[in-house]
């Protein structure tokens, strides 16, 4: 999960102006709630997707298609 803590953080952040918001109008928005559940949900999906699972056999096949693409 390569962008976990930037997903975190943007959660948190989207949490605190809720709050703030919520505060300010005096009214809970349950629709605005989900709203910041859902995003977080499909960016840290977004973020699972994109990860690539590394093993022995992927770097060794990917160092040896840097050096001959080196060598060219």
């Amino acid at each position: 999960m390569k962008f976990k803590f930037s997903i975190i953080a943007i959660t948190v952040l989207l949490i605190v102006l809720f709050i703030k918001s919520t505060i300010d109008s005096g009214s809970f928005d349950i629709i605005k709630l989900l709203g910041i559940v859902a995003i977080a949900i499909l960016l840290f999906w977004v973020d699972k997707k994109l990860e690539r699972p590394v093993n022995k056999a992927s770097l060794r096949r990917d160092i040896q298609k840097e050096f001959k693409h080196k060598d060219k």
